[in-house]
């Protein structure tokens, strides 16, 4: 059980390290500002509340509509009192959604490459979560690191549907298709592509029944 355990540390141990080194990264400026800068944050903020039952018209009277996706994730800490631990939770969240965000980036390119060159693939993937647009978007409350979690799991679902043909990788990929929709409407694209390819890849299987139902509920989304 030991040689098991020190096996997987030593197979993981670049990914634990790159984790924690995001994590230390993404969490030095969450103290810097603790009030929406943007628009878009006060959108987002309003769907939290109405879904706790606060109207925010007054706030939303003179912008768009904001869907309700990342809203959800928003309504959970409207009922802190403060402001200031409302907003660095919001941080936080973001920077645990990184933190996901890259463990799925490793497993993506571990499943294309056939878990080959583990310690390169760990390399570049931190290298990406890198980039300046995930680090400062990390310190705002738009729904920017959400839907690249959700763009990302979606990806992930599709390779696991392809390569082991289960179910509930389908059905997983059908709910994440649903929450990309939700949170925004520039994910319409994406969506489309995936629930196409997840719709040929299940006309391709060979049990019929999943095959149909699969069909049966991507058409349905469509028409929708």
């Amino acid at each position: 059980m030991t040689d098991k355990i020190k096996k997987y540390i030593d197979e993981k141990k670049y990914t634990m390290f790159f984790s924690l080194l995001l994590i230390v990264i993404n969490c030095i400026g969450i103290q810097r500002r603790y009030l929406p800068w943007f628009t878009d944050e006060f959108g987002y903020w309003a769907s939290g509340a109405l879904l706790r039952g606060y109207n925010w018209n007054n706030v939303m009277s003179y912008s768009g509509y904001y869907g309700f996706g990342y809203g959800i994730i928003l309504s959970l800490l409207i009922s802190i009192p403060s402001i200031k631990i409302r907003y660095y939770c919001a941080e936080i969240i973001n920077v645990i959604l990184i933190v996901f965000i890259y463990l799925l980036l490793n497993s993506i390119f571990n499943i294309i490459t056939e878990n080959k060159r583990k310690k390169l693939i760990a390399v570049i993937c931190v290298v990406s979560m890198l980039y300046p647009y995930i680090i400062v978007y990390t310190h705002t409350t738009q729904a920017e690191i959400f839907i690249t979690f959700l763009y990302v799991w979606s990806i992930y679902l599709l390779l696991q549907y392809y390569k082991n043909k289960r179910c509930k990788y389908a059905m997983l990929l059908l709910v994440c298709s649903f929450m990309m929709f939700s949170v925004h409407l520039r994910t319409l694209v994406a969506i489309i592509s995936l629930l196409l390819t997840l719709a040929y890849i299940a006309f391709s299987e060979k049990n019929r029944k999943i095959s149909i139902t699969i069909v049966s509920i991507v058409i349905i989304l469509f028409l929708v």
